[in-house]
């Protein structure tokens, strides 16, 4: 979601996802991707497109706190980044089950 986005605006599916992205550095498995999405590959290229232009906006929203001075909304933007990117990898993962 980018900042000030509803959930409801992304596909359920994605923002499933997003909540599944561990903290530890774990990785969701592959397959369960997969069967989340149906085993499309065009809907996981999609979601894929979608997740990383997410770690872009919330990295640049980090950036535009730190300009501004404001480092706990900075922190929460950063936070929000590393959860899209867990799930772009978690993606990338499934996407490379089809190669």
């Amino acid at each position: 979601m980018l900042p000030g986005e509803r959930p409801e605006s992304l596909p359920p599916t994605l923002v499933a996802l997003l909540r599944m992205a561990p903290e530890a550095g774990q990785r969701v498995n592959p397959m369960i991707v997969l069967s989340m999405v149906g085993f499309d590959r065009v809907q996981v290229e999609s979601y894929l497109v979608e997740a990383r232009s997410q770690v872009m906006e919330w990295s640049s929203a980090a950036d535009q706190a730190d300009a501004v001075g404001d480092p706990e909304e900075a922190d929460a933007c950063r936070y929000e980044s590393a959860g899209w990117w867990c799930t772009a990898e978690d993606l990338r993962a499934a996407l490379d089950r089809f190669v």
